[in-house]
């Protein structure tokens, strides 16, 4: 396809950028001493909570009924009794629940999430939120020691258009080095196009969906082709699964690295080279909790809860975002953030088993080509008794269909009724671009 030569947009921005480096270097150095990152979150939350506690009706309420007198100090420890907010209660209270910020936090700007859980929300933010997710976009460039001087290839889902080329990365890279050329595509170009411009840009760096990036690494398997100069892939917006990093490592030759992000929030955790995600502690409070509400134990999975330490538009105080998340212990890199082993996906991707327990799913699919050639697929729990497994490929016979059922079910490890459809044309993304393996219908019940 013929594409633009690259225009000058993305150029050094002069506005944020002594700010944003003025903060990299705090949150580094605060990482490097728990006991002072820990004084650190208390100081911000007791302001965070006097500024709501005083102008938003809406967290008052929320504090009368946890039972916390809304007109005095809450530690962290008691704060830990506030009930819970959903992305439904973000949806009912979207009026009440934007407040007006200091002064010193700058503009505010409304965002909204994707709704990739048919849950869009609308959440106000401010410059200094903006500032935080630039910050950290510096660290994870800095903790990964990328080479600015080679080019890089995002490819996305929001574009207004089908291809932007320009002379930079942009922000934030651009604040912290000269960089190679920056590229973008959009997804509606179809694999194959994507795949033919990595080969003619030959990008160093990759940013990419998961879910793209398959069909990319299913493309290159079909020409018997790797990428030429790839330095890394790094992926955003889905779980990247063990498989899949493997595969990439495999058949590319080169190392992923993933962050963790949400519209709502911003970044949330960063992977580092030693393969533990990072929580971004120096800006938000992040808890991960059983279904009773206690705190999950290293090695435990369970809900992401998050604060925003700096979001004095919106209060984001205790948000169930609805992510599920293995905690991790100390990491080898010898930060001393908090860390998360897995990012395992959405609460809505729990298959709920017949006895009321839900589980993370293991489907099989690694086993799923011994059957036959089956691309991609997707499961869709309509009911306990009724699972709908997607498949892209030629309609299998009934013994094949009998050997995937047993494949699915023994990794299930129940006996679940399951039902194949066939969709040969590709399972359509989201309109986020997204797209989730496996996915529950049945209604979501918050943490209490």
């Amino acid at each position: 396809m013929q594409r633009p030569e690259p225009s000058s947009t993305g150029t050094r921005p002069a506005g944020p950028g002594p700010k944003v480096l003025a903060l990299l270097d705090d949150i580094e150095r605060l990482a490097g001493h728990p006991q002072r990152l820990n004084d650190w979150q208390k100081d911000r939350w007791a302001s965070l909570h006097a500024h709501h506690a005083t102008h938003s009706a809406w967290y008052r309420d929320r504090l009368q009924q946890s039972c916390i007198a809304p007109d005095s100090p809450v530690s962290w420890d008691q704060a830990q009794r506030i009930k819970l907010v959903t992305r439904a209660d973000l949806q009912r209270e979207v009026d009440r629940a934007f407040v007006t910020p200091p002064q010193s936090h700058g503009a505010v700007y409304v965002t909204q999430t994707s709704g990739s859980t048919g849950e869009p929300v609308r959440v106000a933010r401010t410059e200094r939120c903006q500032q935080f997710w630039m910050a950290y976009g510096l660290r994870e460039h800095q903790w990964w020691n990328r080479d600015f001087s080679r080019s890089l290839f995002v490819i996305r889902a929001n574009l207004d258009t089908r291809f932007i080329a320009q002379k930079t990365w942009g922000s934030p890279a651009s604040l912290l080095a000269t960089t190679g050329a920056g590229y973008a595509a959009s997804m509606s170009l179809s694999t194959a196009e994507l795949a033919l411009l990595i080969e003619e840009l030959r990008p160093g760096y990759l940013l990419v969906y998961p879910n793209v990036l398959v069909a990319l690494l299913q493309q290159y398997q079909a020409w018997n082709k790797t990428p030429r100069g790839l330095l890394q892939v790094r992926t955003m917006g889905e779980t990247l699964g063990p498989g899949l990093r493997n595969q990439v490592r495999d058949d590319w030759g080169v190392e992923t690295a993933d962050t963790y992000s949400s519209q709502e929030a911003g970044v949330i955790a960063i992977e580092c080279p030693s393969g533990s995600y990072h929580v971004m502690a120096e800006n938000l409070i992040v808890e991960v909790l059983k279904p009773d509400g206690t705190p999950c134990a290293p090695g435990e999975t369970g809900e992401v809860v998050i604060t925003d330490l700096h979001n004095y538009a919106t209060p984001l105080i205790r948000y169930a975002i609805g992510d599920v998340a293995e905690v991790g212990g100390p990491c080898a890199c010898g930060r001393h953030l908090p860390t998360l082993t897995k990012i395992h996906g959405r609460v809505r991707n729990l298959i709920t088993y017949p006895d009321g327990s839900k589980r993370w799913p293991r489907v099989g699919f690694d086993r799923f080509r011994d059957v036959a050639p089956i691309t991609q697929y997707q499961v869709v729990q309509h009911a306990v008794d009724d699972v709908e497994v997607r498949l892209v490929c030629s309609p299998l016979s009934v013994q094949q269909e009998t050997a995937l059922n047993q494949i699915i079910c023994t990794a299930l490890e129940s006996p679940f009724p399951l039902r194949f459809t066939y969709w040969p044309g590709g399972i359509p993304r989201r309109s986020n671009g997204k797209y989730e393996e496996v996915i529950s219908l049945l209604k979501a019940v918050p943490l209490s």
